[in-house]
Protein backbone atom coordinates (compact mmCIF):
# COMPACT_ATOMS: atom_id res chain seq x y z
CA UNK A 1 0.00 0.00 0.00
CA UNK A 2 2.82 2.14 0.72
CA UNK A 3 4.12 1.77 -2.71
CA UNK A 4 1.39 2.07 -4.43
CA UNK A 5 0.86 5.52 -2.83
CA UNK A 6 4.31 6.50 -3.47
CA UNK A 7 3.94 5.65 -7.17
CA UNK A 8 1.10 7.46 -7.23
CA UNK A 9 2.42 10.72 -5.66
CA UNK A 10 4.71 11.37 -8.24
CA UNK A 11 4.42 13.65 -11.17
CA UNK A 12 2.46 12.02 -13.98
CA UNK A 13 5.32 12.78 -16.28
CA UNK A 14 7.73 10.90 -14.33
CA UNK A 15 5.22 7.97 -13.76
CA UNK A 16 4.84 8.11 -18.21
CA UNK A 17 8.63 8.06 -18.70
CA UNK A 18 8.90 4.80 -16.20
CA UNK A 19 6.34 2.71 -17.94
CA UNK A 20 7.30 3.98 -21.26
CA UNK A 21 10.97 2.67 -20.47
CA UNK A 22 9.67 0.01 -18.95
CA UNK A 23 7.91 -1.53 -22.33
CA UNK A 24 10.75 -0.23 -24.42
CA UNK A 25 13.04 -1.93 -22.79
CA UNK A 26 11.13 -5.06 -23.48
CA UNK A 27 13.00 -5.25 -26.24
CA UNK A 28 16.29 -5.55 -25.18
CA UNK A 29 18.88 -8.29 -26.20
CA UNK A 30 19.29 -8.51 -22.93
CA UNK A 31 17.14 -11.37 -20.55
CA UNK A 32 17.91 -9.59 -17.52
CA UNK A 33 16.81 -6.42 -18.83
CA UNK A 34 13.43 -8.09 -20.36
CA UNK A 35 13.25 -9.64 -17.03
CA UNK A 36 13.53 -6.33 -14.82
CA UNK A 37 11.32 -4.81 -17.32
CA UNK A 38 9.04 -7.38 -17.07
CA UNK A 39 8.75 -6.91 -13.31
CA UNK A 40 8.24 -3.48 -13.57
CA UNK A 41 5.56 -3.37 -15.41
CA UNK A 42 3.65 -5.97 -13.35
CA UNK A 43 4.03 -3.98 -10.23
CA UNK A 44 2.99 -0.91 -12.15
CA UNK A 45 0.27 -2.39 -13.45
CA UNK A 46 -0.82 -4.08 -10.13
CA UNK A 47 -0.81 -0.20 -9.11
CA UNK A 48 -2.43 1.72 -11.57
CA UNK A 49 -5.09 -0.93 -13.65
CA UNK A 50 -7.72 -0.82 -11.12
CA UNK A 51 -7.80 2.78 -11.17
CA UNK A 52 -9.67 4.19 -14.10
CA UNK A 53 -7.74 6.16 -16.83
CA UNK A 54 -4.59 4.51 -15.55
CA UNK A 55 -2.38 3.66 -18.25
CA UNK A 56 -5.18 2.39 -20.32
CA UNK A 57 -2.79 2.08 -23.40
CA UNK A 58 -1.05 -0.69 -21.43
CA UNK A 59 -2.96 -3.80 -22.56
CA UNK A 60 -2.33 -2.53 -26.15
CA UNK A 61 1.08 -1.81 -26.21
CA UNK A 62 1.93 -5.28 -24.48
CA UNK A 63 -0.17 -6.93 -27.78
CA UNK A 64 1.21 -4.04 -30.36
CA UNK A 65 4.82 -6.17 -28.78
CA UNK A 66 3.49 -9.74 -28.84
CA UNK A 67 1.96 -9.28 -32.12
CA UNK A 68 4.60 -7.32 -34.24
CA UNK A 69 7.63 -6.68 -31.92
CA UNK A 70 9.66 -5.48 -35.04
CA UNK A 71 6.46 -2.34 -35.92
CA UNK A 72 6.26 -1.83 -32.54
CA UNK A 73 7.29 1.82 -30.75
CA UNK A 74 8.68 -0.71 -28.55
CA UNK A 75 10.44 -3.48 -30.59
Amino acid sequence: MVLANDWMALNPEVRGRVKTGSVTSLGSQHNQVRLAAAQVISKIATIELPKPGQWDDLMQALLDYVVRPESSVTG
